[in-house]
Formats: C-alpha cells, structure tokens, sequence
C-alpha cells in the first residue's frame, strides 16, 4: 500500500527501512512531532486548563474521524500497547501525561471536581481510540461527534457545569483550521 502510494517496487522500501516496524517508528515520530506541537499551541495561547483540555479532546476525536484518520490511527495501534514497536518515550503515556496534566490543573484552579487524574485521562484515551473502530456511517458528522465528547467528559470533570458554554467559547479561541490539522500530515 505504501509502495503503491509512492509508485515504486515494495522491496524499494526496505532500501530505506531495514524492517516493518522502522516503518511504523518513522510515521509515529512524525505524527508525534505534529501532535505535540498543536498541544503545545493549544497551551501557549493562555487558554484555562478546562478550555486547553475541551481543546485537546475536541481535536483527538476529531482526527480520528476525518481524512487524517489514517495518520492518527497511528497513536492507538496495538503495537504501541504491547512494545514491539520502541519509541523514544511510550507515545500513550506521553498522550496520557498531557490529558493527565490538565485535569490535574483544573483541579488545583478549581475548575474541576477532585477525580483521579490519570483514571479519567485513560477514560478519554480510549473513548478517542474507540473512535477508530466504529463505522463512520453510522455516527453523526465528525464536528457533532468530537463536540459530544469533549462536552461529556469536560461537564463531568467541572465544578460548576453551567460554565461549560463560557469554557467552550474559550476554546474556540483555538481556532483549529484546515492548516493546524495538516500540521500532523
């Protein structure tokens, strides 16, 4: 598939990549590159933690479900979970660090109800991951799907869920467009 991509002869691959997971270790960089920098914007702009975090949801949902699902894929192939394929750091734990990092600052704001941070950050892992699996014709358009969960897990985590309005105007702030969703292409 990917030596057709590149129409060239499959064995030209592995002229540049010794092994399949050389493969995998090469794309997963590159999508840990580009993730990580989004997050890292998503941070720098000054957004409240419960705003970064409706952000941060909001776009791994979306990934999962659009063109550039392919791509974020990468983050939950069980490969990862098992270890065969090696990353400089376990790219789940980096993801759920991130997650676990905001839930943990909204908590010490105030923003949000005492939970176990890590607990809650595996939930909203998987409910991305999940998201690949399950047939795109059978779910509502991806912006409605993305919005329900970041919704869903962000009223759940806030002390005061009647500011979840305010919260996600806020992160509208973000902006996400077709550009930043390239940036991990």
């Amino acid at each position: 598939m990917i030596a057709d991509d590149l129409k060239i002869h499959p064995a030209s691959i592995f002229h540049h990549f010794p092994a399949k997971e050389m493969i995998v270790q090469d794309l997963i960089e590159t999508v840990i590159t580009g993730t990580f920098d989004v997050y890292r914007e998503i941070l720098s702009i000054g957004l409240s933690p419960s705003a970064a975090l409706y952000e941060t949801i909001w776009l791994d949902s979306y990934l999962t479900r659009t063109n550039a699902q392919e791509l974020a894929c990468v983050f939950y192939i069980p490969e990862l979970r098992s270890g065969a394929i090696k990353t400089e750091r376990n790219l789940e734990e980096m993801i759920l660090d991130h997650y676990s990092s905001l839930i943990a600052a909204g908590m010490e704001s105030g923003e949000f109800i005492s939970v176990h941070s890590r607990t809650v950050a595996d939930a909203i892992y998987s409910t991305c991951a999940s998201m690949v699996v399950h047939s795109p014709e059978a779910q509502a358009p991806t912006e409605i799907q993305a919005t329900d969960i970041a919704t869903v897990f962000l009223r759940g985590l806030l002390d005061d869920p009647a500011r979840l309005p305010e919260i996600q105007r806020e992160a509208s702030r973000f902006n996400l467009s077709p550009a930043k969703i390239k940036i991990l292409g």
